[in-house]
Parts: structure tokens; C-alpha cells; sequence
């Protein structure tokens, strides 16, 4: 009986190990005409602009053309209030994701030509808990850090990214990608219930 059991227990183990892998989600402005409104352009995240606090503000996040050249990639980076291509501390990127992601990387672009810019990147879980930060090394203009942040536990629920207080004023964001937390298959969730029942009809005849 122990070994039938070990079976299916290994079976569903196996099951929930080929679940669909998790997919890595590209949001770019460069996908969208300038000044287009990104706010709730992709199911899968909420762009807003935040303020010092990290809560919404009333200006759109926006696809907007960088006249200085200093996108990341292609020509585009995310903006707001019409098409301000730079964030400080008190105008911040908010992301709030649909689901539970693990893993979360956005580009900051330095857009000082006399200083240098700091970005920051804070992630939080589904009670507002500060999960993890990264700070950018001095950026000076035109040169880009990816601020990426992993989470194995695949509890990030929501983002911000941002110019630290006295860490300059005009950084860029641009070229953002997560990974969302895969759910189970249906057939993985049949298995693992008819496990549990199996396991727990044993159990009792003993």
C-alpha cells in the first residue's frame, strides 16, 4: 500500500512539474504611437502614477517620445502628465499586477547631462509590506542599470520605481518585464485532490 501511494503521490508531483512554465512579459512603450495612454493598456498590470506616498495620483502613465535620445530601447520610454518623460520621487511608477509575479526587471535611464540620477525599485506583497528595494549605482545621463528583483515565493503584488529624495530628477523608466506566478493546471488540481482523498481514505482503515 505504501508503494501504491508513493505512486500517485509522485505522479502528481510530476503533474504540477510540467504545469505551463511561467512567461516573461514585455511591456514597451515603443509598442504604442506617442502620448498613448498605457494606464490599463495589458491585462496582466496597472500602470498609474503614484506620489511620495505611493498611492495614485490623478496623470496617466504614457507612452512618450524621449527627445534626448535616452530610451533604453527604441525611442519611446514611460511617461505621465501628458507626456513627461522623467520621474523623481514624487512622481513615481506604480505597476499593480493582476496576479502574483516572481520576478520583475524595468531599465532607469540617467537623464541629467550636469548630475548624476539614482533610481530605486521597490516591490510590496498584497498587504502593502515592503518586500525587497534595489538602488541604482549614479547614473549619468544617456547610461542605463536594469533594476531587477526576484521573489522564488512569488509574492510581489505591486511595484514602484522611482528617483530617491536628493537622488536627482530626471531618470527615465523604460522596457519593463515580469514573470507572473503560473497556475496549476486542472488536470494537476483533479490529481492533487483525488491524492489527498486517497491518502485520507487511507487513513482511516488503519
Amino acid at each position: 500500500m505504501k508503494s501504491k501511494l508513493s505512486s500517485f503521490i509522485a505522479l502528481v508531483a510530476l503533474s504540477l512539474a510540467v504545469d505551463a512554465p511561467a512567461q516573461l512579459l514585455t511591456i514597451e512603450p515603443d509598442l504604442f504611437a506617442d502620448a498613448t495612454i498605457l494606464n490599463h493598456a495589458f491585462p496582466q498590470v496597472s500602470l498609474v502614477t503614484a506620489g511620495a506616498n505611493n498611492l495614485p495620483i490623478p496623470f496617466n502613465v504614457t507612452a512618450s517620445f524621449d527627445g534626448f535620445g535616452y530610451a533604453s530601447t527604441g525611442t519611446k520610454v514611460f511617461g505621465h502628465a501628458g507626456g513627461i518623460p522623467f520621474w523623481n520621487s514624487n512622481r513615481r511608477l506604480r505597476m499593480d499586477f493582476g496576479g502574483p509575479i516572481n520576478f520583475l526587471a524595468i531599465d532607469f535611464i540617467g537623464g541629467w547631462t550636469f548630475t548624476n540620477d539614482i533610481g530605486k525599485l521597490d516591490v510590496f506583497n498584497s498587504a502593502g509590506v515592503l518586500l525587497d528595494s534595489y538602488t541604482t549605482a549614479p547614473r549619468p545621463a544617456d547610461t542605463v542599470e536594469t533594476m531587477t528583483i526576484s521573489r522564488p515565493a512569488g509574492d510581489i503584488a505591486w511595484a514602484v520605481a522611482y528617483i530617491p529624495v536628493d537622488g536627482g530628477d530626471f531618470g527615465r523608466l523604460d522596457n519593463l518585464r515580469f514573470t507572473a506566478v503560473p497556475e496549476p493546471t486542472t488536470c494537476s488540481m483533479i490529481l492533487l485532490g483525488a491524492a489527498v482523498a486517497f491518502a485520507s481514505r487511507r487513513r482511516e482503515r488503519q
